[in-house]
């Protein structure tokens, strides 16, 4: 699938977010994005997505609340500059259905005990998206968080 002309690359949004990660998590990225390489070594979008979700739930369990506020800032402005326009909806493999389907579906929600560290920085596109479609995401709850 082609992407928008305005859209960042995937390479460039797995360079964005290496920025964002603490040293002693980048080998671990770049191993877990390998997995979703292709025969060039070429990864999609959804792959360093999926890969960094990994890298991600590691900052919420080590409760780097610095990282995970720059991550979700940087992901929550992704989604804000791309959001489809005109209530179309997102193309697949678009940045904005990309951040919602291999990144925001893999971390969101986190268990109860985790909200805490991670609710606070959830920015105003994750939200308006969560508010309309999963808004539990929103609300931790024992009962319908994954354990």
């Amino acid at each position: 699938m082609l992407r928008s002309m305005d859209e960042p690359s995937a390479a460039e949004i797995a360079s964005a977010l290496r920025g964002l990660l603490p040293d002693e998590l980048l080998a671990q990225f770049d191993d877990d994005m390998s997995a979703y390489a292709d025969l060039d070594g070429d990864v999609s979008l959804c792959g360093v997505l999926l890969a960094f979700s990994g890298s991600f739930r590691l900052l919420i369990r080590k409760r780097d609340a610095a990282s995970i506020r720059d991550v979700l800032a940087f992901v929550d402005d992704l989604l804000v500059r791309h959001q489809p326009e005109g209530g179309v909806g997102p193309r697949d493999g678009s940045v904005y259905n990309s951040l919602l389907a291999c990144f925001l579906e893999n971390v969101l929600p986190v268990r109860p005990e985790e909200f805490p560290v991670v609710g606070p920085y959830l920015g105003p596109g994750v939200c308006a998206h969560a508010s309309k479609f999963e808004a539990w995401w929103l609300e931790p709850n024992a009962d319908t968080s994954p354990a």
